[in-house]
């Protein structure tokens, strides 16, 4: 009887063996196919808050004194110029530690105001000079950015660490100009995988931008952007 009972002990602890090294090995098998989905080709979608800075360029009304400050005949004197973006992604994560992302950026509407006397009012006919006018400024952007990834490992955490930096094309449309400009895109961010396909990511971004110190500023002025926004990337 007891050699029974000890045979069916070793019996069961055999299966129980068995069963362990079945749901190690099925760990090790999803484990390595998570890692083997780098690289892949990944698109999503992007909202948060940026700002296109039009106050970079506005000039007071008013000196210290109550007087007119005569640089407002060339420059805005108030603007609104932050809100709500969006963007849409396409990237491809060639490795653990870089990426190559492409996005198409659309902005708020900036509402910018010219003093009364601002030299543009006549120049494009947007008043009779007797009050201030305000217009509104549309901005989008398109960029391309290599995006460099911390291991992993080197802060233990799951969570991502990456900087970028790339190329941008800045597209201004309003009753003074209908432009684009070539400059520089920088940024840093989290990422951190929901699942085997689908990434959030928060990230900052700026663009650099473009002014001159001339005759006329407004229709020059390329806005220099601050963006920070959430996305959601998923693996195609």
């Amino acid at each position: 009887m007891l050699l029974t009972i000890k045979k069916a002990m070793i019996y069961l602890f055999k299966i129980k063996k068995s069963i362990i090294c079945c749901c190690l090995l099925t760990i090790s098998l999803i484990s390595n196919s998570y890692a083997n989905t780098i690289p892949y080709l990944y698109t999503g979608a992007a909202t948060g808050y940026a700002s296109t800075d039009w106050s970079f360029l506005c000039a007071p009304e008013y000196d210290e004194d109550g007087n007119i400050n005569l640089t407002v005949v060339a420059s805005p004197i108030d603007s609104e110029d932050d809100g709500t973006d969006w963007s849409m992604l396409l990237g491809y994560r060639f490795s653990p530690n870089f990426a190559l992302e492409a996005s198409y950026n659309h902005f708020a509407d900036s509402e910018v105001t010219l003093q009364k006397w601002n030299i543009e009012i006549p120049k494009y006919d947007l008043g009779d000079g007797t009050e201030n006018v305000t217009f509104t400024s549309k901005t989008e952007a398109y960029t391309l950015q290599a995006k460099f990834f911390l291991p992993e490992t080197f802060f233990h955490t799951k969570i991502d660490f990456f900087s970028s930096l790339g190329l941008e094309l800045t597209h201004r449309s309003d009753v003074l100009t209908n432009t684009n400009n070539i400059g520089g895109v920088f940024g840093a961010g989290l990422s951190y995988d929901i699942s085997q396909h689908v990434t959030s990511q928060l990230y900052f971004n700026y663009y650099t931008g473009y002014g001159a110190s001339s005759l006329y500023p407004c229709e020059d002025y390329i806005p220099f952007i601050y963006q920070i926004n959430l996305a959601l990337l998923f693996t195609i």
